[in-house]
């Protein structure tokens, strides 16, 4: 009796294994079936953003336009990097006292151009539907045109570029359209396409 129960014991535990061994090469299979890699071209309306950020920028301003890559290291991490570059032009007011007080309107474009690491979660991924949030954080060069006694000059300078991504979704399995919703440099919206493989 005790030897036909070590033996159903034994054929158990080699059956569970069996099922556990299957299933973790069905996972694998099912991840490495996963794509691993993303390119996509983005562009956010960064016009209000701005605007909130300085009450002297005006209406004439460029989108944010970026390209990114970014590498699935997990099913649910993407890891990568993104390019940006926008404009927006501005004005300010200079304040000159001689003997009569007068004010200068100096309207200007300034270019950005950003280099920035991002990290993406996602957590949806069907066969054509995926959301994600995510952020970059970053670097940006930034030229200034401004005018010094009547003369053109400028400033180049470095700053801080940045973007949270509350909420993405992308349609598509390999070819695909998108939205963001987030905050920072990009702005409040922000529209993708891309490709996976």
């Amino acid at each position: 009796m005790k030897s036909k129960m070590k033996k159903l014991f034994l054929l158990l535990f080699v059956a569970v294994c069996i099922n556990a061994n299957a299933q973790t090469e069905n996972k694998k299979v099912v991840d490495n079936a996963l794509p691993k890699h993303d390119i996509r071209l983005e562009m956010g309306e960064s016009m209000r953003m701005f605007k909130l950020y300085d009450e002297d920028i005006v209406d004439d301003m460029s989108p944010t336009f970026s390209t990114s890559y970014h590498n699935r290291i997990l099913k649910w991490l993407w890891m990568g990097a993104a390019i940006s570059y926008n404009q927006k032009a501005s004005v300010t007011y200079r304040l000159f006292s001689d003997d009569d007080l007068v004010y200068l309107n100096d309207f200007r474009t300034l270019h950005q151009l950003s280099f920035a690491p991002s990290v993406r979660f996602s957590y949806f991924d069907k066969y054509n539907l995926f959301m994600y949030s995510g952020v970059q954080f970053g670097m940006c060069w930034q030229k200034d045109p401004m005018l010094y006694s009547g003369k053109s000059g400028g400033v180049n300078y470095i700053g801080m570029f940045g973007q949270l991504t509350l909420f993405g979704i992308t349609y598509g399995k390999d070819f695909y359209l998108g939205g963001e919703i987030g905050f920072g440099n990009k702005g409040l919206f922000n529209f993708t396409a891309g490709y996976r493989f």
